[in-house]
């Protein structure tokens, strides 16, 4: 057992293995960050892109993400979680290939779409291979890696996008996701899947290399529950009570991640001064600063957690199914969030706007500590325990101080 505070080479395994996954979230940022590099360019080219068609550019990627993601649930079941990490770098890696080499309209918005549609698959299949391949002690910083890489890649493309062509921006991004396809394919595959699976030898292996030799590795592949938690769910599963809170959770964070907090009271301040005529020279700084403000507050908050805590709630029953819908709802609120701003500031003001974000944030703020779900130094297993009997469950002193012998740390 290492001392607390210091990983054993196990834990470097799964800190390795998580790792390679959660780099997805980079071509994720790469992709969402390109257009606001890409698009002033873009009106100068060959293509001549017009503001109309620019606003149609930047909603592929949602769009994709939106009609991609159901189908991340049913991929994960069939093919294994590292299988359908492999299988959606590929989208990504044809779809910077097609912008990269656009030669009209049509193909540039074909490869968005492509990208699009990896953006949406990564963000369900990454945060649940993380939460089943790392013990409860490594659970939390693993996952919040991907929102760390993310932001990472919104940053790189702005970065690049300052000083290279739009062409060889998407260049780079295909070969960073080229890189992650490599990434991918040298990993291992998810213990539970495999034990789901009936592939009982695999599991144990995996779980050695992932736990160490010294680890309970017996009674964890017991607690996966072999044969009672396949997968597989229909729809009509999900009003289970067992199964609806945690599914209405995940969708109450998802939500609202689209809007986040004070900065956007702040916002509304400002651009409610400027409409009335006072004078704002002396704060002009003030909209760039809140911005910064809430990316900063989006990264150390919402935007890590959610995908995390998506992996955790989530039983194993209906976690391809509910994931998928999770994230659906998460991209189908991106995009009309979207779509539809320009609109409201029209019909009640951009503060007015800005304003009622403001108020959605401070809704769910109280909902979400009313009901949200300590899962800090549980187990899977402890976390689904508490959703069968409604009754907090204590972490154990193994799972909140060392990864050794967490037997049923995958259950969830």
């Amino acid at each position: 057992m290492a001392p607390r505070g210091l990983l054993s080479t196990c834990e470097w395994h799964q800190m390795l293995t998580a790792a390679a996954a959660t780099f997805g979230g980079f071509p994720v940022g790469l992709a969402l960050g390109y257009t606001s590099s890409a698009l002033p360019q873009l009106r100068d080219s060959p293509l001549h892109v017009t503001d109309q068609q620019g606003s149609l550019v930047g909603s592929m990627v949602p769009l994709g993400a939106l009609l991609a993601a159901p189908l991340a649930g049913s991929a994960m079941q069939a093919l294994g979680r590292r299988s359908a990490l492999v299988l959606v770098s590929l989208p990504a890696v044809l779809g910077w290939l097609l912008v990269t080499y656009a030669g009209s309209l049509t193909v540039l918005l074909l490869g968005r779409l492509l990208t699009g549609a990896s953006v949406g698959w990564t963000t369900v299949v990454a945060p649940t291979y993380v939460a089943e391949v790392t013990t409860a002690r490594l659970r939390g910083p693993s996952g919040a890696v991907f929102e760390l890489q993310l932001n990472m890649g919104v940053l790189l493309s702005y970065l690049v996008g300052k000083y290279a062509d739009w062409r060889l921006l998407a260049a780079l991004s295909g070969a960073v996701s080229a890189l992650w396809l490599l990434l991918v394919t040298l990993s291992c595959q998810s213990p539970l899947w495999l034990a789901q699976r009936g592939r009982l030898a695999e599991a144990r292996a995996t779980l050695r290399w992932l736990r160490g030799e010294l680890a309970d590795v017996e009674s964890e592949l017991a607690a996966l529950g072999t044969g009672r938690a396949t997968g597989k769910a229909a729809l009509s599963e999900l009003r289970r009570p067992e199964y609806r809170l945690p599914l209405a959770l995940t969708l109450l964070v998802v939500i609202m991640q689209q809007g986040c907090g004070a900065s956007l009271v702040v916002q509304g301040v400002f651009f409610r001064l400027k409409d009335t005529g006072q004078d704002v020279s002396a704060i002009e700084w003030l909209p760039l600063a809140s911005v910064v403000v809430f990316l900063l507050g989006f990264g150390i908050g919402f935007g890590p957690i959610t995908y995390l805590y998506m992996g955790e709630i989530l039983p194993p029953d209906v976690k391809n199914l509910a994931s998928g819908i999770a994230i659906f709802f998460n991209w189908g609120t991106s995009f009309l969030t979207t779509l539809t701003f320009e609109p409201l500031e029209d019909a009640i003001s951009p503060a007015g706007t800005f304003w009622m974000y403001a108020c959605l944030c401070l809704i769910g703020a109280v909902i979400l500590q009313l009901t949200l779900v300590e899962t800090r130094g549980k187990t899977l297993e402890q976390i689904q325990q508490h959703f069968d009997t409604r009754k907090d469950v204590e972490p154990s002193d193994a799972s909140s101080q060392d990864s050794s012998g967490s037997g049923g740390d995958l259950k969830g």
